[in-house]
């Protein structure tokens, strides 16, 4: 998948060697995502379950991967007179963790960014040393800084 970018994956190693969070937001597949995802950097092996070789969606762990409506369910909640809220606690559970989105739609972009960008996860010292400890997670010290890009014409409304 990555034969005709071969300088993502180098590209990648770089925006973490200098505390990039690097996720990937795609419409593909799940296993599609899983694999551009792992090939590219996205993905480590740390991602997956212990014990698996396969590097395909089933063997990942828990809220790394997500598709779209499954993510939308998560962190959306009915309000008060019906409408979809969106729940900022419950994103806070799930994007330390999630690395791809998969069978995502450009409205899924832009909650992702708006959670990011809202969260004060980072001012919790005990929930981003747990992060850190049991899941190698780092939670950077401030609010979450978010950039997008995106190779179609559906992704124009949702770069910052």
């Amino acid at each position: 998948v990555m034969k005709g970018a071969p300088e993502v994956p180098d590209a990648i190693r770089k925006c973490y060697d200098a505390g990039i969070d690097v996720r990937l937001v795609t419409g593909d597949n799940p296993n599609t995502a899983v694999s551009i995802a792992f090939q590219a950097g996205i993905l480590r092996d740390t991602h997956f379950q212990p014990n698996t070789t396969e590097r395909v969606a089933m063997n990942l762990k828990e809220n790394v991967l997500m598709e779209g409506r499954d993510f939308r369910s998560k962190v959306y909640r009915d309000g008060p007179s019906g409408e979809k809220e969106f729940d900022q606690v419950a994103f806070d559970r799930i994007w330390p963790h999630l690395r791809v989105l998969a069978r995502s739609s450009p409205d899924d972009k832009l909650t992702l960014a708006h959670g990011l960008n809202q969260s004060t996860l980072f001012a919790d010292k005990s929930i981003c040393k747990k992060l850190r400890d049991e899941h190698g997670i780092n939670v950077f010290p401030d609010r979450q800084v978010v950039a997008m890009t995106g190779d179609g014409v559906n992704d124009s409304g949702t770069e910052l």
